[in-house]
């Protein structure tokens, strides 16, 4: 399956935002914060996320494995330790303008890369109208279907 407007971010991203990224976060109609904007597609063996960098204030965080603007990041299904849906100690409710409310609320992803364990944040499908909305429910099903397999 594949989502498309989805934002995302590492967890060193969410860790090194500045004041800017959390203020453009909380305006309304604002997107949540994020350093990547993109395609998210689940097969059954990889997790799969293709997006451009969105760099600086005010137009989402600047990631620390900035990538000239693009990013492909496949993550096979066997190295995914850990899906959850909600605000953790990283990604506070506090980062959010909407705290959560009405299910609005990242999906963290953990999994093991060459350089050890990451976590990924994201919303997939993202939409502003007629509230912020996103899919990661639907995203999160998904990822439990294929890690039963």
């Amino acid at each position: 399956m594949e989502w498309e407007n989805t934002l995302f971010a590492f967890e060193k991203d969410i860790e090194s935002r500045g004041f800017w990224d959390w203020m453009r976060a909380h305006i309304s109609w604002m997107k949540p914060l994020h350093a990547y904007e993109g395609l998210l597609e689940i097969t059954e063996d990889k997790l799969l996320l293709v997006g451009e960098d969105k760099p600086g204030p005010l137009f989402g965080l600047r990631s620390l494995y900035h990538t000239k603007g693009k990013i492909e990041l496949e993550i096979p299904v066997d190295r995914i330790d850990d899906v959850q849906f909600g605000f953790d100690e990283t990604f506070r409710r506090r980062e959010d303008r909407q705290l959560g409310l009405f299910g609005f609320a990242p999906l963290r992803i953990k999994y093991e890369s060459g350089e050890g364990e990451r976590a990924l944040y994201l919303f997939a499908d993202f939409g502003r109208f007629p509230v912020r909305h996103c899919d990661n429910e639907r995203v999160l099903e998904e990822l439990n279907e294929v890690l039963k397999r």
